[in-house]
């Protein structure tokens, strides 16, 4: 992926992230996430770096035949919250 230099730290985060979510043989096929929280977790939500996502815009931010959604590149999960977030290419 062509991203500035300015993406590598996300990068990082988000590889560390996704390592503590998949299971590693070093602890009996669990997560490093299940040893601390001591339940299971899902991955259901895991997405790819990099790729195209569309975030939503509020009623507030737009006018009537402007559109729902804007088209961003997945970066990061969120850590305060179930959520992700994306950085728009046209800003």
């Amino acid at each position: 992926m062509k991203l500035n230099n300015m993406f590598w730290v996300k990068v990082v985060e988000t590889t560390t992230y996704v390592q503590n979510q998949i299971p590693t043989k070093a602890i009996f096929n669990i997560t490093l996430k299940e040893v601390c929280c001591e339940y299971k977790l899902s991955i259901s939500h895991l997405g790819v770096f990099g790729c195209v996502a569309f975030a939503h815009v509020p009623k507030e931010a737009k006018t009537k035949l402007d559109s729902k959604g804007v088209k961003c590149i997945f970066i990061i999960y969120c850590e305060e919250s179930k959520g992700y977030k994306f950085y728009n290419l046209i800003i």
